[in-house]
């Protein structure tokens, strides 16, 4: 039942994965995630595609988390819930989900980019500095953070034998984040992605100005 229940994650990460993957991607989370270029195309396509207005109701934010963007709006004027609900139904994942007194409401779009499978990576001591000078090099100030990376304990199967405890990791998991007034698609375009994903982009529109928030991952050896 493992053996079937792991070829079929297999199966589902080959569906979506440029290249044919072996088993042992299952066990990298760089290789369940979408390749950078492909995230930022498609949480910045769908967030450029809403409008700034729908029937009195403005943007304010957007969320993307590589499967799903969730786009806050603000009522303004006479504008109604049921106004809004009429103009964006059949556009987007479901009905708004309506807070704040009934003045925001939640917009929500599918996303199903391709899965960048399986890389070999950088050594810490190579990726670290290639990546951090990329993003000063824009101008930016990325927060670095290393994550602890904890491997699932191996299941007892009933009646057997314990198995062996896991092995120690092969790979260091660096979190990462920066704030920006430019768009990922331009910040992020070409940069070194070997082991880097992305896993959300945040946007807000205050006083006429849009600022980002990027976080992603730096997986290393």
């Amino acid at each position: 039942a493992a053996a079937m229940q792991r070829q079929a994650e297999l199966d589902a990460l080959n569906a979506r994965a440029n290249e044919q993957q072996t088993m042992q991607a299952l066990g990298h989370p760089w290789a369940k995630q979408p390749a950078v270029a492909d995230f930022v195309d498609a949480c910045i396509g769908a967030i450029d595609r809403h409008p700034l207005s729908i029937e009195g109701w403005v943007f304010a934010s957007a969320q993307c988390d590589g499967e799903m963007v969730s786009v806050t709006v603000n009522r303004t004027g006479n504008s109604t819930a049921m106004g809004l609900v009429e103009a964006t139904r059949g556009h987007f994942a479901d009905e708004p989900a309506f807070f704040n007194g009934g003045n925001s409401a939640s917009l929500k779009i599918s996303l199903n980019p391709g899965l960048a499978g399986d890389e070999p990576l950088l050594k810490a001591n190579e990726a670290l500095p290639l990546l951090t000078s990329w993003l000063h090099g824009q101008g930016l100030e990325p927060q670095l953070n290393e994550i602890p990376v904890v491997l699932p304990t191996p299941v007892t199967l009933p009646g057997g034998a314990a198995p062996p405890p896991a092995p120690l990791p092969e790979w260091k998991h660096f979190g990462l984040t920066y704030t920006s007034l430019l768009s990922p698609a331009i910040v992020l375009r070409n940069v070194p992605d070997t082991g880097f994903r992305l896993s959300e982009i945040k946007v807000d529109l205050k006083s006429d100005q849009l600022t980002w928030s990027v976080t992603g991952d730096l997986y290393a050896k």
